[in-house]
């Protein structure tokens, strides 16, 4: 799940690598330009934006006289015209996005007018709650608001008695990571794993809720990627000169402890940059990072320095959210690869519960 803007800005990316694959004369790295177009749409499943990339992009494997191998071309990609607003050439566009942002706030307004979205006093009325029970809910993640011109408005949805609140509430304390814009388009839109269905109308039936809990749980978990970055020696950001050591990333469940998501991530390897078998480092700087899809800008993160003499890892530990940093030696069982030394490393932090 993602706001509208990250959409647009997604979208847009594609559109630019899009246009860059016309210009392609000379064979590609296949697997490269894959690995770039899905990290663009992953989370962009919409089947006709599919089938335009799929009827507008198709390779093409031919022989020439004259060449020993095979060519890679591409046919011309013919794509409709961003809206006006859009500077054609770089990403200098920040009065499309203000436009952007201008017109999701005119259709929040509009929910306003037409009581799609309603006042706390009146969403409290018609779900008969005291403030201090409407409070418990929202803490719980059972309902949200949507700030309109710094007014919470509720969706009017979530007090309609035609669904059954303990499991349209119990959906919502799943999607509570997302924002509340991205909530309700959520519980609102059909989804092609629901068979078509919105949420909202798969809660009257138990067999289609448990399908809904399912999905809404994986796509979460989707929404969210904890990517685990290291690096041979000591350093103060992430080296540009350095090749890593060591890089895996796995999409996990934001509200897990962040220590728990780094060993889950270590564990499954959802996503792996740098691949067996592993160095022995005696120095090393290790960037764990939670990114939410679309963005480009980490929710949270820490780096981890250390050093290892002997039987034990000295640790500097830096939270980048809470600006905390603390030290701590690890006992290790001697001879561990770097992905063994931070397995042991995680793990002590999560047992010591370190924020």
């Amino acid at each position: 799940m993602t706001t509208a803007t990250e959409r647009a800005g997604a979208l847009i990316r594609a559109r630019e690598l899009l246009l860059a694959l016309t210009d392609l004369r000379q064979p590609v790295n296949v697997v490269e330009l894959r690995l770039s177009a899905a990290r663009l749409l992953r989370h962009y499943p919409d089947a006709g934006t599919v089938e335009l990339i799929a009827e507008q992009t198709q390779w093409l494997e031919v022989k020439r006289e004259g060449f020993e191998t095979n060519r890679l071309l591409t046919r011309e990609v013919s794509l409709p015209p961003l809206p006006p607003s859009v500077p054609d050439g770089p990403m200098q566009n920040e009065s499309f996005f203000e436009d952007f942002r201008q017109r999701e706030l005119e259709s929040l307004r509009e929910k306003v007018e037409t009581g799609e979205l309603v006042p706390a006093d009146e969403f409290r009325r018609r779900l008969k709650l005291s403030q201090e029970a409407l409070r418990d809910l929202l803490v719980d993640g059972s309902v949200f608001a949507i700030d309109v011109d710094g007014i919470p408005y509720f969706p009017s949805l979530l007090a309609d008695g035609a669904y059954n609140k303990a499991r349209l509430f119990s959906i919502c304390r799943i999607i509570w990571p997302e924002h509340p814009t991205s909530r309700l388009h959520y519980l609102t839109s059909g989804r092609g794993n629901l068979g078509g269905l919105t949420p909202l109308e798969c809660l009257s039936d138990i067999k289609r809720f448990r399908m809904l809990e399912r999905a809404a749980w994986a796509e979460t978990v989707d929404s969210y990627r904890t990517s685990i970055v290291a690096y041979a020696g000591l350093h103060d950001a992430q080296p540009t000169n350095v090749p890593p050591s060591y890089s895996v990333a796995e999409d996990l469940d934001r509200r897990r402890d962040f220590w728990a998501k780094g060993s889950a991530a270590l564990k499954h390897h959802g996503f792996t940059g740098v691949f067996e078998p592993y160095e022995q480092l005696r120095e090393a700087t290790v960037f764990i990072s939670q990114i939410r899809a679309g963005s480009t800008t980490p929710d949270e993160g820490a780096k981890l320095s250390f050093s290892i003499d002997g039987d034990f890892a000295s640790v500097h530990v830096e939270r980048f959210v809470s600006n905390k940093s603390h030290y701590l030696r690890v006992r290790l069982e001697g001879g561990e690869n770097v992905e063994d030394a931070m397995r042991a490393i995680f793990r002590e932090l999560w047992n010591r519960g370190a924020n």
